[in-house]
């Protein structure tokens, strides 16, 4: 999909993934409408799969009540929602990114 509605959840969370560069799944459910925890866990997952997003730190100690998974936006293909993997080229639900796959497989 070339230019995917730029109004869903996903592409808000993306907006606001793209503004902070660090944030948590808080900071994108609590500010939007309609973005349920469960679609941005979802969404985060998959960017994360194909090597978008990853898992910067903890907010406290992992697994405290009250601590939270900071992400960091790593790999920042433009504007729009990332549908298709930029490593791969499969769509960013695979769930597999065969590029990242096979680099981890050579080291």
């Amino acid at each position: 999909q070339a230019n995917p509605d730029q109004n869903t959840g996903r592409a808000r969370m993306w907006r606001v993934m793209r503004r902070r560069l660090v944030f948590t799944i808080d900071n994108l459910v609590i500010p939007l409408d309609g973005v349920t925890t469960a679609n941005a866990l979802k969404f985060v997952k998959n960017l994360t799969r194909h090597g978008i997003v990853r898992l910067d730190r903890w907010s406290g100690k992992e697994g405290q009540k009250g601590s939270r998974k900071v992400f960091r936006l790593v790999h920042n293909p433009g504007p729009i929602q990332p549908t298709i993997c930029p490593t791969c080229k499969q769509s960013i639900a695979a769930k597999i990114c065969e590029v990242r796959n096979e680099r981890k497989q050579e080291k």
